[in-house]
């Protein structure tokens, strides 16, 4: 999110898991982590992760404040 004198701020909506949390788990490496309207397609099908998919996700968050 940038203001009116272009300054950007890094938001966090609680809205991912802690990375301590992921390391906790019992080596669940394939199961997917995050709230699913907000995730990108990729993330669901067997697709590489791209930026792209940040982009997405973060423009589904920005449609709910709209």
């Amino acid at each position: 999110i940038s203001d009116n004198y272009n300054e950007l701020f890094i938001i966090d909506l609680g809205l991912c898991k802690p990375i301590n949390d992921l390391q906790d788990s019992d080596n669940k490496t394939n199961e997917i982590y995050g709230v699913l309207p907000y995730m990108a397609p990729e993330i669901l099908r067997p697709e590489p992760y791209t930026p792209a998919g940040d982009i997405y996700s973060f423009s589904m968050i920005m449609w709910e404040f709209t």
